[in-house]
């Protein structure tokens, strides 16, 4: 079912793994990649078992899943690729003579994703983090209708209706008519199979509103949310999260505190805006810039 596509990453060859699978009918094309951070194993194993059911199962147009996209990290056991230390998911589209990170995401996105209606990144949280499962769409004129029927179907609870900022990999994706959302499920690099099911009962989904498959998803009480804040680590140190286990925040609450090394308070760090977590530091080794919170209002 899959098959090795060795791509040049620069210091070396990589091989990717990659499923393509054509419907019994034409329809849309579908590219779904997890393990976009390395160490993100629920999104990885949903993929697979989207790839075993779908070898076997009807449906309209083609199928791309690339269940490893950072084969790199995900030896390492860590999130970015260490070769560059860049993050896969923050070079979206990449460069044809960027480094090894780029020419990663320039070969994935020219290949695959450039041409396909709609890209499913499966993700969750890494071994330092906390989730709040979601999907998380970037809206455009060219993906409106799109989004919008994906975000009628309800089949998340916590749905992100952002905006594909002028210039951003989203943007670029929606003027080449590809959708690109973001599904979280899973934390601190755990299997568990009910952040596995969520994924593909959300690939499901995106399907659907591509016209795929016939079957309808069961329809959650769905939020909606139109705003991402990110809370950045304005010091290096020990992050100590809030203890407030409440999803909901409210501008000016305890997001964590950071600590040196010897024990000394550096810095409180509080909520920007008031909304949902999305997801969350969770352990203790702190560098300044880190996300420590996802806020979206």
């Amino acid at each position: 079912m899959f098959s090795y596509h060795r791509v040049d990453i620069g210091p070396r060859n990589v091989d990717i793994p990659v499923a393509d699978i054509l419907g019994k009918s034409e329809g849309k094309t579908l590219l779904v990649t997890a393990g976009m951070d390395g160490d993100e194993y629920a999104s990885i194993e949903a993929a697979y078992r989207l790839a075993d059911e779908f070898a076997a199962r009807s449906f309209r147009g083609r199928l791309i899943i690339v269940p490893i996209v950072n084969v790199m990290g995900f030896w390492n056991e860590c999130s970015a690729n260490p070769i560059d230390g860049l993050f896969p998911k923050m070079r979206l589209i990449g460069k044809k003579n960027g480094s090894s990170t780029e020419l990663l995401m320039h070969w994935l996105s020219q290949t695959f994703a450039v041409g396909a209606d709609c890209w499913y990144d499966a993700h969750g949280g890494a071994i330092t983090e906390r989730v709040n499962p979601l999907l998380w769409t970037w809206r455009h004129k060219r993906t409106s209708g799109f989004v919008d029927a994906l975000r009628n179907a309800s089949i998340a609870e916590m749905f992100v209706d952002d905006t594909a900022g002028f210039g951003s990999g989203a943007a670029v994706l929606a003027k080449a008519g590809c959708a690109y959302v973001v599904g979280e499920s899973g934390e601190r690099g755990r299997r568990e199979d009910v952040d596995i099911a969520r994924h593909v009962d959300w690939m499901h989904g995106v399907m659907h509103a591509l016209g795929m498959l016939d079957e309808a998803p069961t329809p959650v009480d769905q939020q909606a949310y139109r705003r991402v804040s990110f809370v950045m680590a304005p010091c290096e140190g020990i992050w100590r999260p809030s203890l407030v286990t409440s999803m909901h925040v409210q501008k000016g609450d305890v997001i964590g505190e950071c600590f040196a090394l010897n024990g000394e308070l550096l810095k409180i760090v509080h909520a920007p805006t008031p909304g949902v977590r999305m997801w969350w530091k969770d352990t203790m080794a702190l560098r300044k810039g880190d996300v420590v919170c996802a806020v979206a209002s």
